[in-house]
């Protein structure tokens, strides 16, 4: 009986970001006045980029991003109005219903802006909440392997491997240290397109193609970047993910190279100490976003491992122990992007 299986390669996820104002644990800011209205202040939601979770990104200089508001107690949000200072420019700010509201913003001026509600019945602060605005330092795409699972330890740009037929791209803006959001991006290519990018704001980064073998060229705001394909893979590295390590299921994530650059889509095989049947991994998926994430799951007895990745006449050896514990090393979640205001903490 085999010790390990290979991980099913759609895992429902969808990217966000969430944060808690700083009134989340019931204080208030010390230059502030606030309000009774939000004791434990509010949740502050953004759109994210696509593989992102965690907190509020950054926001685009010029760019424009939309933050929906909540509760973060047992009572309704009251009516209220915005305040960006001079970071964000405010183009509109709405009560929804008795649970969420919606404003979009502008980064008006580079540094950290700090967005304000306030209660409309001028009773004081609601909740507030800071996130950078910077001007994009790198802009670049990158094939989508899903929310949440960014593969680490490359740099840049990936190569397309020439067996790839449809792929989804994510653009990735940084600045200021921070992933930046601009929901007006310009994302395009001269190459086909493939069906199912998202229409509404969710669709901001993503750009699904096919390659058909050939370079295509990518637009990202004012950059581009040419799309390379390869058919080569001399090396063999190992990925991490925004996972993590785990205990006793490891969730492992290799890549292809060509001279030192990671070939997405590069058929991969893994073995176990030995075993004379490897067993592929990495494949393509048929349906949108087209993610091919090259990795598998391995459950194995505590204690070190031999797992052996190919590509074609390419190997390489691994070690890998697996400790004591029994946690699952990857869950499908949402990804987020948000944060609570200064009083919901």
């Amino acid at each position: 009986m085999r010790t390990y299986f290979q991980l099913s390669l759609m895992v429902a996820l969808s990217a966000c970001a969430v944060e808690a104002g700083e009134r989340a644990r019931g204080g208030c800011p010390d230059d502030e006045l606030c309000s009774d209205l939000t004791p434990e202040g509010l949740f502050f939601a953004a759109v994210p980029p696509s593989d992102y979770i965690g907190e509020l990104p950054g926001l685009v200089l010029n760019g424009r991003q939309r933050i929906t508001l909540s509760p973060g107690g047992s009572y309704d949000l009251p009516e209220f109005a915005a305040d960006g200072g001079d970071f964000l420019t405010l183009t509109q700010a709405v009560r929804l219903d008795a649970d969420s509201g919606e404003v979009e913003v502008v980064g008006g001026a580079p540094g950290e802006g700090l967005l304000r509600i306030l209660a409309q019945d001028e009773s004081g602060l609601l909740d507030r909440v800071r996130f950078p605005v910077a001007a994009p330092e790198r802009a670049y795409v990158r094939p989508f392997v899903g929310a949440g699972i960014e593969l680490r330890g490359f740099d840049g740009p990936w190569r397309i491997h020439e067996n790839q037929t449809q792929l989804t791209l994510i653009a990735v803006l940084e600045g200021a240290g921070e992933r930046l959001v601009d929901l007006d991006l310009t994302l395009a290519t001269d190459g086909a397109v493939a069906t199912g990018r998202p229409t509404s704001d969710r669709g901001w980064d993503v750009l699904p193609i096919q390659p058909a073998g050939v370079p295509a060229t990518i637009t990202i705001g004012s950059v581009t970047q040419t799309l390379e394909i390869t058919d080569k893979v001399d090396g063999i590295e190992e990925v991490t993910t925004a996972f993590g390590e785990s205990e006793r299921n490891r969730v492992l994530c290799f890549v292809g190279t060509d001279g030192g650059v990671p070939v997405y889509g590069a058929p991969l095989t893994f073995s176990v100490d030995g075993d004379p049947n490897p067993v592929p991994f990495g494949e393509e998926s048929a349906d949108y976003p087209y993610s091919t994430r090259p990795c598998f799951s391995l459950i194995a007895a505590p204690g070190p491992h031999t797992v052996t990745i190919a590509s074609g006449e390419t190997t390489r050896t691994f070690d890998i122990t697996v400790g004591e514990g029994s946690s699952s090393a990857l869950h499908p979640s949402d990804a987020h992007a948000g944060s609570f205001g200064e009083r919901g903490r």
